[in-house]
């Protein structure tokens, strides 16, 4: 294991500044409309349709969804609800759009029978009609109060679907299955016995390539081991191939993985807490091997840790958390995090980050710090390390945060910031305090790491909720925003 002291860092970067998002940016604002049953939550998708306009899905109860639907020009349209039976066991977040349709993978429980019977419902948003369900398997309990988590995963060219099951009573030992289907629903493969990871607590890590595919991640940390794994399940395969790489004693935290068609990388960060991020390390995977290599570990300098919102005892970079692990057409990877501090309850857990007394300036909601850009290169060697300095408050945790995507070889974060920010380039941020006076911003970060700050133009403005961002394809993107107490809906297209 190769460990590399950081000598390329961008803690404050000179940004460039600009009033007008960049030519190849066009931004389409929709109509106002109001939302009848929910806020939209991080479980609501975007799609596009066959007919050129956008479908915006909502879990609206757990009896049912809210769909909004919107033409090409993101003009309202209409809102329909999809209720579901009595029986159904709505699964929120497992909405899906293929062969344009939206699929709501769901489940039932027959209490005589300690069965699970897991299957799907279509619903067409042209049409507004909801199908019969399609059966497509079933999971024996012997618990007549058993609880089953469930995760669906699509690959990106719609052609696979895959669903994992966990269920830490059905049977004597803890079940974990996965099956996978073509797109027609039809069950090409599955397998039983998948690693259990109690730290994955709704089976977030888990991908999928074109080829059906199956990628697993987790770390193992006890007292009797320090692992890094990475199984591939495949068809041919009855066991799966898994890499197992011993790690430092160290603890490991905010870990991501992305594996594309070529290749992967695996990041997360390392400290002496899960508190505290002293560095980061990055694991390249070769899938034409199906080998995970050696962790490259990169510790981050002291001058890193300058100017924050806030600060833990411990040193480090204090409460950051995973935003996003992009891969560029160049074979670069871009890792991105940031600061988050929340204090909406009275912490009396232990595993909670608090802050070291008396540092920083924080309010008893949601606060959101710098955020942090690791640029790798294919084999793991840090590039660069951007630190784009921030300082959000609210009480209303939408308002606050960031959404990041990539195409091709250029890297954007957007955000919401003070408007005293956008006229100077400061290691001290005027606060945003998700009030009337607002800027939306967007930071643009080229192939060669070189940063651009641009505003979006005050007549496509709405306050923009990050967490509702949605990527269409490789060049859309599905917004929301509010004013007042309406929303709108937008669209950015990147020729």
């Amino acid at each position: 294991m190769k460990k590399i002291i950081l000598s390329i860092i961008a803690v404050v970067p000179l940004l460039a500044f600009a009033q007008n998002l960049p030519e190849n940016f066009s931004v389409t604002l929709g109509s106002e409309y109001k939302n009848k049953y929910t806020f939209p939550g991080e479980n609501s998708k975007a799609f596009e349709l066959s007919d050129g306009g956008y479908a915006f899905i909502v879990p609206a109860t757990y009896k049912g969804y809210a769909c909004y639907r919107f033409d090409k020009n993101m003009g309202f349209i209409s809102v329909s609800t999809i209720l579901l039976s009595e029986n159904d066991l709505g699964f929120s977040y497992n909405i899906e759009y293929f062969n344009d349709n939206i699929y709501l993978f769901l489940g039932s429980f027959d209490e005589k029978e300690h069965l699970f019977h897991i299957y799907a419902k279509t619903y067409n948003p042209l049409t507004g009609k909801l199908s019969e369900k399609t059966e497509l398997f079933t999971i024996q309990s012997c618990n007549s109060s058993a609880e089953l988590i469930e995760r669906v995963i699509v690959s990106e060219d719609k052609s696979k679907v895959v669903i994992i099951n966990r269920c830490s009573n059905c049977e004597k030992n803890p079940v974990m299955k996965l099956f996978c289907f073509d797109s027609q629903l039809s069950l090409l493969w599955s397998k039983d016995a998948l690693a259990w990871d109690e730290n994955d607590t709704y089976l977030d890590n888990f991908q999928i390539d074109n080829e059906g595919n199956v990628y697993q991640l987790h770390v193992v940390s006890s007292n009797i081991e320090n692992k890094l794994y990475f199984t591939v399940y495949k068809a041919a395969n009855d066991a799966g191939y898994s890499t197992n790489i011993e790690l430092e004693n160290k603890v490991y935290f905010n870990i991501s993985f992305n594996v594309n068609e070529t290749g992967g990388s695996v990041v997360l960060f390392y400290g002496n807490t899960r508190c505290s991020a002293q560095g980061v390390a990055f694991a390249a995977y070769d899938k034409d091997r199906d080998q995970l290599h050696e962790p490259i570990m990169t510790e981050f300098p002291s001058e890193l840790n300058e100017n924050e919102m806030v600060k833990g005892g411990s040193g480090g970079l204090f409460s950051y958390f995973f935003n996003n692990l992009l891969h560029l057409q160049n074979g670069n990877s871009i890792f991105i995090a940031e600061q988050q501090y929340d204090e909406t309850i009275d912490y009396i857990n232990e595993d909670v980050c608090k802050k070291e007394y008396s540092s920083g300036s924080t309010i008893k909601g949601y606060n959101r710090g710098a955020a942090l850009v690791v640029i790798f290169s294919p084999k793991g060697d840090v590039l660069n390390v951007i630190k784009i300095p921030k300082i959000q408050q609210s009480y209303n945790s939408d308002h606050v945060g960031i959404f990041s995507f990539a195409v091709e070889n250029d890297t954007y974060i957007i955000f919401n910031d003070n408007p005293e920010n956008s006229e100077k380039n400061t290691k001290q941020p005027a606060v945003f305090a998700s009030n009337d006076i607002y800027s939306n911003i967007l930071i643009h970060i080229d192939e060669k790491g070189e940063l651009s700050r641009f505003s979006f133009p005050e007549n496509n403005a709405s306050l923009l909720i990050p967490k509702l961002f949605r990527k269409l394809n490789n060049n859309e993107l599905f917004y929301c925003g509010k004013k007042k107490t309406k929303f709108v809906a937008g669209k950015i297209k990147i020729q």
